[in-house]
């Protein structure tokens, strides 16, 4: 099996302990690996979700892990992308959507190294580096943009669009789910790829365990900013809603009584004097004037 894996390995990957495909190589490809893998069903459809979170799945003759990180695609635009790494006693492949660029820099590491001293773990703790670079990259650009905005509130008072307030904690929850499945996967590793806390290759562990540790105090000091914004553009809205309410109660203040002192008029009853006095109209407007003034006054 592992020969005939390697007719289809990256032409820059160490074709001995590594195979990297893609699901665009087609559905013929995908499906000959998944016979020669013997994946099952459930599998399989977890490898080719490109939303499923970060798992772990356990087998006798090989491991699959799908890990979820965050990626940006050249500067144009940030997404969370899947990679499927089916970990073999003496190989790993793995299955990708995309992610072009990563690889092709996960494979420049790895060219310089002699092709016999590369060993699956080796691969392993590359590709997880270069994850874990790739989502703290990300959230390292998080938390620039929300120190702009949040000095921008600090020097003027200015907070960004409601919307843009929305895209970036819809970001940072995908973000948080995704740190929480790295340090799941991380603990979930087995030691047969050399990542113990103990051995041979525990600096190797440690620096992934420190990067996932740098993870999560770029997340959290996201979170805090994200939510002190939120909270300064609640208060915002708070108080244009409490100036629209003054305004309106005013406008009632000042109308309400001369609306009632016209209703009162306008009855035209028999015995109403007023009506019939040659000062009447002028004194009402007078009185009426006087009452919004008053009322205006009070409710400034």
């Amino acid at each position: 099996m592992l020969k005939d894996l390697q007719k289809s390995t990256t032409p820059a990957a160490p074709a001995r302990c590594w195979s990297d495909y893609t699901f665009s190589a087609g559905k013929d490809v995908i499906l000959d690996l998944y016979h020669k893998l013997d994946l099952r069903l459930d599998t399989q459809k977890c490898l080719e979700n490109r939303h499923q979170a970060s798992v772990f799945l356990h087998s006798p003759d090989k491991d699959v892990c799908i890990c979820r990180y965050l990626y940006n695609d050249n500067g144009i635009a940030t997404r969370g992308e899947n990679l499927g790494l089916i970990l073999l006693p003496e190989k790993i492949v793995t299955l990708r959507h995309g992610s072009d660029l990563l690889f092709t820099s996960l494979s420049q590491t790895l060219a310089p190294l002699p092709s016999q001293e590369i060993t699956p773990s080796d691969i392993f703790q590359t590709i997880l580096q270069k994850i874990y670079h790739s989502t703290v990259t990300v959230l390292l650009g998080f938390d620039e943009t929300l120190s702009s905005w949040q000095q921008d509130l600090e020097k003027d008072g200015s907070l960004p669009e409601g919307r843009e307030l929305s895209h970036m904690n819809a970001a940072l929850g995908e973000a948080a789910s995704i740190v929480s499945g790295h340090q799941q996967l991380l603990n979930a590793f087995p030691e047969k790829l050399g990542l113990s806390a103990t051995g041979v290759n525990s600096r190797g562990y440690g620096m992934l365990q420190a990067e996932c540790a740098n993870m999560q105090l770029v997340l959290n000091s996201c979170l805090f900013t994200i939510s002190a914004l939120q909270k300064a553009r609640e208060q915002e809205l708070l108080a244009r809603n409490t100036a629209a309410i003054h305004n309106l109660t005013t406008l009632c203040a000042v109308f309400l009584p001369i609306i009632f002192i016209a209703a009162l008029y306008g009855m035209r009853f028999e015995n109403m004097p007023e009506l019939k006095a040659a000062w009447g109209y002028v004194i009402c407007v007078a009185v009426m004037a006087v009452v919004a003034l008053v009322a205006w006054w009070q409710s400034r």
